[in-house]
């Protein structure tokens, strides 16, 4: 016998609607990953980092902006890749949690050398909108955030701010109602 056949699994997560890199790290976006019901780790997607881990293995995140190109910098990406290496061939889960957000889980077979998964923000797979935070984005959802609109006290605005600007108007909305 040879050495056992790792391979990997890589995410995209498409940031649908505007939001700075610190509106995502408080929003605690993040990825876990399963495997037979038992979390082997768990990642915060607002960091872009080389060498981070997701348990024992090795993991990378990286930031690109709405062009697809490298963020360079920039406070507003477009996209935040995920990449989780060495895993054994086998069955995982891979879910995305976030505050607001409604949460993604999924299975992936990790039968072949590697896997790629695609959601976004504003698709039915991690939607933004969550604001009452039973799971889902509805009609409750939305009317919470018109009787906000103008608010400014701190517990508002880390609620029903989700492009983080510091305000909650229209623009909130209106990645609600969609």
């Amino acid at each position: 016998d040879g050495p056992a056949v790792t391979g990997s699994i890589s995410a995209t997560l498409r940031i649908d609607y505007a939001q700075s890199l610190e509106q995502i790290r408080a929003r605690e976006v993040r990825a876990r990953l399963y495997q037979n019901g038992e979390v082997l780790g768990e990642l915060a997607l607002s960091q872009a980092e080389e060498n981070a881990r997701v348990g024992a293995y090795p993991a990378q995140v990286v930031h690109r902006n709405t062009d697809g190109g490298e963020l360079g910098g920039g406070a507003w990406p477009g996209y935040l890749d995920l990449t989780i290496e060495d895993l054994p061939q086998g069955s995982y889960e891979l879910e995305f949690l976030g505050e607001g957000y409604v949460p993604f889980r999924m299975e992936v077979e990790l039968d072949q050398y590697a896997r790629h998964v695609l959601l976004g923000t504003g698709d039915a797979t991690f939607t933004l909108g969550d604001v009452n935070g039973d799971g889902r984005v509805t009609q409750t959802d939305r009317d919470g955030l018109a009787e906000a609109l103008g608010g400014q006290s701190a517990a508002e605005l880390s609620r029903y701010d989700l492009n983080g600007d510091g305000a909650i108007d229209i623009v909130d909305l209106a990645y609600v109602s969609r």
